[in-house]
């Protein structure tokens, strides 16, 4: 199953998660959580796609994916935040 162009990296197990955002911004990301919480659906995020359990996709059907494919940068704090 390929999801708006993300395939399970394992063939064998292909969750089918309820939605599948791509967000820009962690405002983006704390939307789609909230959003997630009010509807009360398990939420997963996905980076890399190589979980062989298919954690990025959810790893059981109906989970909403949160891609973080346009997130490039990491920054950490002094405090490690």
């Amino acid at each position: 199953m390929r999801l708006c162009g993300i395939a399970a990296y394992n063939q064998r197990i292909q969750p089918k998660p309820v939605a599948l955002v791509k967000p820009n911004s962690k405002d983006h990301v704390s939307s789609a959580l909230k959003c997630a919480k009010q509807a009360g659906v398990a939420v997963s995020g996905r980076g890399g796609g190589h979980s062989y359990a298919s954690y990025g996709l959810g790893g059981t059907d109906g989970a909403l994916v949160i891609d973080m494919v346009n997130f490039k940068n990491l920054e950490v704090d002094s405090n490690g935040k």
